[in-house]
């Protein structure tokens, strides 16, 4: 006898962001969108530390005839607004892949950069996001992979951390002492 099991395959985070807590080594999460079943990504941005849930609509690359280039795709997100029948979709930002840098530093084809109410999130994609949604994200170029970072254990860290005593002082001659 086969029994089925109705599991429900869970959605594919696409895009994920963190932000460093001021102050602290504990990282929050910004920016979490999953796969929608459209051209749309759904989820959650954290901006001025409140939680807004979005759905991001994916636009494709377009052909800008005069200046026969192809503009990358963008994410436009949207926040729902009201209950029932009185549901209304507002635009709160919007997102672009990072495909250069002014600063000339190295372009790794993964990161989004959201403007949300003024504020800039990052996100880098995941695993999950095949070639095509790398190309609908507005990416123009193969991802490249990043570079791996030595990460230190925690007894390493904890003697880099450790300031050294310094040497005991020695006068470099004797001092003379006074006797009563």
């Amino acid at each position: 006898m086969h029994i089925e099991t109705d599991k429900k395959a869970e959605p594919k985070l696409i895009l994920r962001g963190v932000q460093r807590r001021t102050g602290t080594d504990n990282y929050e999460t910004t920016v979490l969108l999953f796969e929608g079943k459209g051209d749309y990504l759904q989820g959650y941005v954290v901006v001025n530390g409140q939680k807004r849930d979005v759905i991001a609509h994916i636009n494709d690359c377009k052909a800008d005839s005069e200046v026969s280039k192809v503009k990358s795709g963008f994410l436009k997100l949207s926040q729902r607004e009201g209950n029932g029948n009185n549901i209304s979709w507002h635009e709160v930002g919007y997102g672009h892949a990072m495909n250069n840098r002014k600063d000339g530093k190295q372009v790794f084809y993964d990161t989004v950069l959201f403007n949300v109410d003024g504020e800039t999130l990052n996100a880098r994609i995941t695993k999950h996001v095949t070639s095509e949604m790398h190309a609908k994200l507005g990416f123009t170029s193969l991802r490249i992979e990043r570079p791996k970072t030595e990460k230190l254990d925690k007894t390493e860290q904890a003697e880099k951390l450790t300031l050294k005593k310094p040497a005991a002082y020695k006068p470099s001659r004797p001092i003379a002492r006074k006797t009563a």
